[in-house]
């Protein structure tokens, strides 16, 4: 299933609607429309809601001390609470927790459990503590797909025979044709459009092998002017450190890899099938896989069927646990719910952005949709290293509250901006985001000053389902 064919058609697809809500959502409106209806009982109790849930909203500007100090305040306490200076040495709970806390490198924790009994279970029981590092420490890019792995329960990977079985069954969908097109369009290393005929039925029996062979023309192995990409996925095989024209093999073996990987995943949803928006989320997880050497082992070692086999189990788990297969189901009525949510958010937090793109006619489709269906992979100005590191949140807390909070910070660190554009520039500033913004460090500081709990969104979606059976039956 395809989304409008691009997400480069939902925003003018919205704008050229009658109304934008009616072309993406059906007959719900946004929540800055309920004032223009006339006002019921239900949409007063609903106001009143509203004013409860900004009791919630809360913003932090310094998370990261904040969370310092409280550390320092339980170690103050706990020292206190001992009888005597000795007893408060004798125990290495406090003083462990906050070595390894301010080293914060997930590797040092694992480590550390290693070390004795004790140890292992003080680290082991102590959530805060894993919290802290993945928020705020390091993840090494060779330990970090077994820990996207371990974090989502991904186990159950597939045997190879039945793996190569799913790919088979896969090459006979009709979305055979629309993956590999997807396919090209993510690794940006070559046209997949002079296939659009082959896809509209004219040459029917050509097989999915040919088009990823021919999809990138043998003259445009010679032009060394096409160094890298544009894309995230671009971001992360220029790493790699290889010549022009290897670049371009390498990046015409992982469109085979992906195409496989969405093949397979078609065959195990068929409620799903396909649906734009996999494409780069499958991507963006199989270059860190391509890109790992794990325990000291070159990336070579690990056959690119090992990968896709991980890579097919992981995002199994980010459909079925993280909510993604809801986000992806024909209907759309999940994404309706996030996008809801997230308008409802910035009213909440940030409501002059709200009220300013209210007047000026933007609504928050025309640049989440993107966002949400990727993961943030659709993203082009984000440096992928960044992607991943909000990543490592979402799999660790299994929340969409991270989501909403990067969300929420790229609008907040651009507010100036976007208080003073109209829908054009501001459209235009959320695709060509400044760079300085956009680095870790300071987009997931202000991410995670805005206080988002799993309470409140909680909340949120149960005010969605009054508000979508309100309209519903008006």
């Amino acid at each position: 299933m395809a989304l409008f064919g691009s997400f480069e058609g939902v925003r003018e697809h919205i704008r050229s609607a009658n109304s934008w809500m009616q072309s993406m959502f059906g007959d719900i409106p946004p929540p800055s429309s309920c004032e223009n209806n006339r006002r019921s009982l239900k949409q007063a109790a609903y106001e009143q809601d509203l004013e409860e849930l900004r009791k919630d909203v809360k913003i932090v500007h310094n998370p990261k001390e904040k969370e310092i100090q409280l550390w320092m305040d339980q170690l103050r306490y706990y020292q206190d609470s001992c009888s005597s200076q000795k007893d408060f040495l004798g125990s290495t709970t406090p003083l462990l927790a906050l070595v390894i806390a301010f080293c914060g490198r997930l590797e040092d924790l694992a480590w550390a459990r290693a070390v004795n009994r004790k140890w292992n279970e003080i680290i082991s029981s102590d959530k805060p503590l894993w919290k802290w590092c993945v928020r705020w420490g390091s993840v090494s890019e060779n330990v970090r797909p077994e820990f996207w792995m371990y974090c989502t329960g991904a186990t159950a990977v597939p045997n190879l025979k039945i793996y190569r079985t799913l790919i088979k069954a896969g090459t006979k969908t009709d979305f055979k044709h629309q993956i590999i097109v997807d396919v090209g369009r993510t690794f940006n290393c070559g046209s997949c459009h002079i296939f659009a005929p082959e896809v509209k039925g004219k040459n029917s029996n050509i097989t999915y092998e040919d088009m990823i062979e021919s999809s990138i023309p043998e003259e445009y192995m010679s032009h060394v002017h096409h160094r890298g990409s544009t894309t995230l996925v671009g971001q992360g095989l220029a790493e790699l450190n290889v010549s022009d024209r290897q670049l371009i093999e390498h990046k015409r073996n992982m469109q085979r890899r992906l195409t496989n990987i969405l093949l397979a995943t078609a065959i195990r949803h068929p409620e799903i099938g396909y649906c734009q928006g996999m494409n780069y989320v499958v991507a963006g997880l199989y270059v860190s896989f391509a890109q790992a050497k794990p325990f000291g082992r070159d990336p070579a070692d690990r056959t690119d069927l090992e990968r896709e086999q991980k890579v097919l189990a992981l995002f199994n788990r980010l459909l079925w646990r993280y909510g993604l297969l809801s986000m992806y189901k024909p209907g759309l009525k999940m994404l309706q719910q996030r996008c809801w949510q997230f308008s409802t958010l910035l009213g909440l937090f940030f409501p002059e952005i709200s009220d300013h793109m209210n007047r000026i006619g933007m609504v928050s489709e025309m640049f989440v949709v993107g966002w949400f269906q990727t993961v943030f992979m659709y993203m082009d100005a984000m440096p992928y290293t960044t992607v991943r590191r909000i990543w490592d949140i979402f799999f660790f807390e299994r929340s969409w509250k991270i989501l909403f909070r990067v969300s929420l910070a790229l609008l907040k660190l651009v507010e100036d901006n976007l208080l003073l554009g109209t829908i054009e520039t501001n459209l235009k500033l959320l695709e060509r985001y400044p760079q300085d913004f956009l680095k870790e460090d300071i987009l997931l500081k202000t991410a995670l000053g805005i206080k988002i709990s799993r309470k409140l969104l909680g909340r949120l979606e149960a005010r969605w389902k009054k508000v979508s059976e309100m309209y519903e039956n008006s």
